[in-house]
């Protein structure tokens, strides 16, 4: 689960955008590459081949992405997604 957010309290959403558009940009360019520059890439980053793999298949982040304020909202946003099986909760 990726969380994006802007100034806490502020009500001030551009950085959350910011972060947003970069996420996308990222995908964009990782979805235009080929099988061996995404094995390169993520190698030089350390991160999982599968993943990109898997990220650049489906076009978008493997996990769940939101922006939330408040905490409150962000706890209930984590516990819907933990418990989505279990509609008593």
């Amino acid at each position: 689960m990726i969380r994006t957010k802007g100034e806490v309290g502020t009500g001030n959403i551009i950085e959350a955008v910011r972060h947003v558009h970069s996420v996308v940009g990222g995908i964009r360019a990782l979805r235009n590459m080929d099988d061996d520059e995404v094995f390169a890439f993520a190698k030089r980053i350390a991160a999982p081949y599968d993943l990109f793999m898997q990220t650049k298949q489906l076009g978008r982040l493997p996990v769940v992405h939101f922006a939330a304020d408040p905490a409150r909202r962000d706890r209930a946003i984590v516990q819907a997604v933990t418990h989505y099986s279990d509609p008593e909760m």
